[in-house]
């Protein structure tokens, strides 16, 4: 099952995992089979009235509407994939941001033997039974392969972005946010 939500004309804005907290509210529930055929149809299909199934768009929809739903659709690819290469969950992100903290001090003053102000290392040290010295270079390494991954992610996301902006086609915002996909799932 996925979730997704979508535009007051019927169109889809984002896809969501089912377990996603970052869905908004007003997401419903989606079978993999009918995720499957959306996508596969996202030039010629729309959702009905009742939000309950698929059906053929008959008329023209609005370009600046489709760009809003471009520039939604490129940021939920990019927090996608952002979601594939880190742990997801706000929580997760600033024990991220403070052992990457912690392991940039402890290499910065030259791995001391002292462990009191390193807790994380501290404690990933004992519980795996490594030097500390391990557990600092290692989370330095993660930090390094991250970065690299993600600001690849995002200078994408901004290119797409600007892009569809600057579009006047329905079948070029198209083509953009189908290139920007392949391009950020090379990527990661």
């Amino acid at each position: 099952m996925k979730l997704v939500s979508i535009s007051r004309s019927g169109l889809a804005t984002g896809f969501y995992d089912i377990n996603n907290s970052d869905a908004p509210i007003d997401a419903f529930e989606i079978s993999n089979i009918l995720y499957e055929v959306w996508v596969d149809n996202t030039d010629t299909m729309k959702w009905d009235k009742n939000l309950e199934d698929l059906v053929e768009i008959e008329s023209e929809i609005d370009v600046e509407e489709l760009k809003n739903i471009g520039l939604l659709k490129i940021d939920n690819i990019a927090e996608n994939a952002r979601q594939q290469i880190m742990t997801i969950g706000y929580g997760q992100a600033l024990v991220y941001i403070e052992k990457f903290e912690e392991a940039t001090d402890y290499v910065v003053y030259d791995y001391p033997s002292d462990l009191s102000p390193y807790p994380f290392i501290k404690h990933e040290s004992l519980e795996f039974d490594v030097s500390p010295k391990i557990i600092a270079d290692k989370i330095l390494a993660k930090k390094s392969e991250w970065i690299n991954k993600a600001s690849k992610i995002e200078s994408a996301r901004l290119m797409a972005k600007e892009k569809i902006r600057n579009m006047e086609q329905v079948s070029d915002i198209n083509t953009v946010i189908s290139s920007t996909t392949k391009r950020i799932e090379d990527i990661v």
